[in-house]
């Protein structure tokens, strides 16, 4: 089943933080004025609205350079695992009041080994953070809860200035990607982490691990700089409705049902092709406008345009180019789990007599080999081909047949 973070997660100013004052239903990044339409965490800061982990200042505020406590972001993290912290009534923090918004959630950070503390009795919760401290917090939420991020792996160039006792987390959290750098490549480690630093780290965790919806507002509501886009969009949409209305989509799948169903939606919607096999201009079969509006693209283009469909039905989905090989594909986080390749290229348009008669073994098999990569791979190494692997007493015969 799909994971959906649930609980209402809250970075705010004043201490009395209560549950009930941070959601807000249907909010719009757009409502906040001192968001600027290009503020370089607006994407993020508008996912975290839709899916409840945020809320404003005021009904026009998000305060972005506001600066956020220990207790708060300790209370995020709870939050947003929807952490049942009902049990935790003591704790061992004398500067953390059990009975206060954030008391429970530290105590839970601190029995899942989360959080330890700036000594065995000291917690500091209003202290502010800083991004090394929140980047501890999160590799260890990662580590003690299990979670599997999808890698996104950048270099922090001012690494050498982080603490000693934060390396580790700090080069975990640089493998996935999960805290924000600035335009020279800087993590700032001892910075305190302010509102907008803390939306885009909390959501670059959720999305890669899978938790979480993308809003139809960033896809019907974006600004469009051509007609062309216009089209996209409401094809997307449609594209959307129709797989609802057929039954080929249901609220009963789970996330990799629905991304084989749209996967699938390739093979009798679209062809392989550029400008020179179709009366099209190029930049279109290398856009998601050639392969969903006119149904002919290049790998580039079907690969935005199964990313395009993704998004909207809100599953968690990469467009991943590859110049060497002048190729592209998609990376997919599905109920929790990364698929690092799913290859649209190679399905569209096989139902339009591209594989001949074999077309529905050819087709089973791209579906085993993206979407159940350890099954396809051990099927490939029986040399079974696709079917089950091989049992252990037809490894032996086949090995005893060898000598």
């Amino acid at each position: 089943m799909k994971k959906l973070i649930s609980g209402v997660l809250a970075l705010v100013l004043a201490l009395s933080l209560v549950p009930s004052a941070f959601a807000v239903e249907g909010a719009s990044v757009d409502k906040f004025t001192d968001v600027p339409a290009d503020a370089w965490y607006r994407d993020e800061l508008a996912y975290a609205l839709h899916n409840g982990y945020i809320s404003g200042t005021s009904e026009t505020t998000f305060a972005p350079d506001a600066l956020v406590t220990r207790g708060q972001f300790v209370t995020i993290l709870g939050r947003m695992v929807n952490a049942d912290v009902s049990q935790f009534k003591t704790t061992q923090f004398e500067d953390v009041n059990i009975t206060s918004w954030y008391g429970p959630y530290v105590e839970w950070a601190r029995s899942t080994g989360i959080v330890n503390g700036v000594s065995s009795k000291q917690f500091a919760p209003d202290n502010k953070i800083t991004v090394e401290q929140m980047g501890v917090m999160v590799s260890n939420c990662i580590n003690k809860l299990g979670l599997s991020p999808a890698a996104d792996s950048v270099v922090y160039n001012d690494m050498a200035t982080v603490s000693t006792w934060a390396t580790f987390s700090m080069w975990e959290v640089a493998g996935y990607n999960l805290l924000p750098v600035d335009a020279a490549g800087n993590v700032n480690p001892h910075k305190q982490a302010t509102r907008a630093d803390c939306a885009v780290s909390l959501v670059r965790l959720a999305k890669s691990s899978g938790y979480g919806v993308v809003p139809p507002t960033v896809i019907e509501n974006q600004t469009l700089p051509n007609e062309y886009e216009k089209a996209v969009v409401a094809k997307v949409k449609a594209i959307h409705d129709e797989m609802w209305a057929s039954g080929k989509v249901t609220s009963s799948m789970t996330e990799k049902e629905k991304a084989i169903a749209y996967y699938m939606w390739f093979t009798s919607n679209c062809q392989y092709g550029d400008e020179t096999d179709y009366d099209m201009e190029a930049w279109m079969a290398h856009n998601e406008y050639g392969p969903l509006v006119i149904g002919h693209g290049v790998c580039e283009g079907l690969s935005k345009a199964y990313k395009r469909l993704l998004d909207y039905e809100g599953i968690y989905c990469e467009f991943i180019p590859v110049l060497e090989r002048n190729h592209a594909y998609n990376a997919v986080t599905l109920d929790g789990v990364y698929y690092k390749e799913v290859d649209v290229t190679s399905i569209a348009g096989t139902q339009w007599g591209g594989k001949g008669p074999d077309m529905s073994v050819y087709i089973n098999e791209r579906i085993k080999q993206y979407f159940y990569p350890d099954e396809y791979r051990k099927e490939q190494e029986s040399g079974k081909g696709f079917g089950e692997p091989l049992t252990e007493e037809e490894i032996q015969q086949l090995i005893d047949s060898l000598n």
